[in-house]
């Protein structure tokens, strides 16, 4: 097959710029999190702004998201992360023949990779990604499990995942309704939220979650059946029935109103316990 001088510039590109970072291994968390935040800095994005008439798409479009995908499949936090999810699933839906699974934002197939080759034959992922790589669809372009696609379907899924995505979004509890939306009843939710400042792409005005985010979701119709055993931070939530939209707004509301003093409550709990441990230590 013949690929344009186009493709085949921009395809050297990436080499050179990912081979500055040794293509992600060895690379630490803070030395990504530092790459981030200086191709957001140079895009002039503000993460207090609407996204709307900034340049997003360029930013998620840029190498330095191949960089993130190539350094989750060898940073040990990040494996064992995944390693987690695809055996909960195992465990969790044995008893399924064949599953059905949305991974939303999940575009380097890192996760879909580990749950596929943990089920064997017995699951098909759809891969949710808004900014979808050529970089990673030809990578796992022999992988007939795992499809791409730009938006998530209300299609009725066994599993919906959305992992490192809510914490991106300017509107989050409106996608996560969108995912449970697209599980079937009876069907798993998972999320995995980071609303932290972290890197400037984590928008501050989804931070008011950090302590609300089960609160919000709160519902006859979702139940809350606990963490990942070895991945505490992603939460899974049972579907049972169909939402209600008018109270999802209201407990919505008033998180806003109450989240960010919870925040608060909760720096104010860790710098106490940080001067216990310190004065604990001095003795």
């Amino acid at each position: 097959m013949l690929i344009g001088a186009e493709a085949v510039d921009t395809a050297v590109e990436l080499n050179a710029y990912l081979a500055r970072f040794g293509y992600g291994q060895g690379l630490s968390i803070q030395q990504l999190w530092a790459e981030m935040d200086r191709v957001w800095a140079e895009m002039g994005l503000d993460n207090r702004r609407p996204l709307g008439s900034q340049r997003i798409a360029d930013f998620y479009a840029h190498p330095v998201w191949v960089l993130n995908g190539l350094f989750a499949d060898t940073d040990p936090t990040s494996v064992r992360h995944r390693q987690a999810i695809a055996a909960f699933l195992k465990d969790a839906c044995d008893d399924q023949a064949r599953l059905r699974i949305a991974d939303y934002g999940g575009g380097s197939g890192a996760l879909a990779r580990q749950i596929v080759d943990r089920l064997p034959g017995r699951s098909q992922i759809d891969l949710i990604e808004p900014f979808p790589s050529d970089f990673f669809r030809r990578r796992l372009g022999y992988r007939s499990e795992i499809r791409f696609h730009d938006v998530l379907s209300s299609d009725g899924y066994d599993v919906v995942i959305a992992q490192d995505v809510l914490e991106h979004v300017e509107q989050p509890i409106a996608l996560a309704q969108r995912c449970i939306d697209a599980t079937r009843q009876g069907g798993l939710v998972l999320f995995a939220n980071c609303f932290y400042p972290c890197i400037q792409c984590h928008l501050p005005g989804t931070f008011y979650l950090r302590h609300t985010f089960r609160y919000v979701l709160a519902s006859p119709a979702l139940s809350y059946v606990g963490a990942v055993p070895g991945a505490a931070h992603v939460l899974i939530f049972r579907k049972h029935g169909e939402i209600d939209v008018a109270a999802l707004v209201r407990r919505d509301r008033i998180a806003r109103g109450v989240g960010p003093l919870l925040n608060l409550l909760g720096q104010f709990h860790s710098q106490m316990k940080t001067l216990g441990r310190r004065a604990g230590l001095s003795e």
